[in-house]
């Protein structure tokens, strides 16, 4: 019985360690897609304070000119949204992945972490990346939709101020609880599928095999 607990425990250990560095994997990816973000807004911030500063810049091709970069700088940020809404799906799958899939070792059953939970997650959601990314672009709707009002109308200097924060940090738990449940789901559900196609391919090897 005493084996069985420190075998637990020591199961528990390594999956909170697995997790906590995929996790330190994920804000640093996350961070330098932010960074991106950053730095395509301070250059086009940038160069738009110089257009207003210069009156040599109404001229025509001035304007062209700042018109396809303000274009260019467009384009890049799009292509980053879309890219990191992409990844945060890998990315958040990782860490179920951290948390659910094992493989076997030495010592047992391990789990996955860092790179190779990543890159399990990135195979799993192959073919997948167009549902991830409505899922992850929903879930920033939602968050974006339950910060702003709060942020809008200064809930903290307002007469109710505990009673908007307590619905506030309610509605934050309530959607980050449902996004890793449908994180949850889509792992299992790509798991299958993946699973499936290689049971396939198996089968049909075989066939092939008895065949010739």
């Amino acid at each position: 019985m005493v084996c069985l607990v420190q075998r637990s425990a020591k199961i528990c250990q390594n999956r909170l360690v697995g997790c906590l560095i995929t996790l330190l994997y994920v804000l640093l990816l996350s961070t330098s897609v932010f960074f991106g973000f950053f730095s395509d807004s301070v250059n086009y911030l940038f160069i738009a304070s110089l257009s207003r500063d210069y009156e040599s810049f109404h001229s025509k091709a001035a304007v062209l000119f700042h018109a396809v970069v303000y274009l260019i700088h467009g384009t890049i940020f799009i292509v980053l949204a879309v890219k990191f809404g992409k990844w945060s799906a890998v990315w958040n799958m990782g860490l179920v992945v951290s948390v659910l899939e094992e493989e076997e070792g030495e010592d047992g059953k391990g789990c996955i972490y860092g790179t190779n939970a990543l890159s399990l997650s990135y195979w799993y959601g192959r073919g997948h990346e167009k549902r991830d990314l409505l899922m992850m672009l929903m879930f920033l709707v939602f968050a974006i939709a339950t910060r702003m009002p709060c942020l809008y109308s200064r809930c903290s200097l307002s007469g109710n101020g505990v009673l908007y924060t307590g619905v506030y940090v309610g509605l934050i738990c309530v959607g980050n609880v449902v996004k890793w449940v449908a994180c949850v789901v889509s792992y299992y559900d790509c798991r299958a599928r993946v699973l499936e196609k290689k049971d396939d391919v198996e089968i049909g090897s075989k066939a092939k095999g008895f065949a010739t």
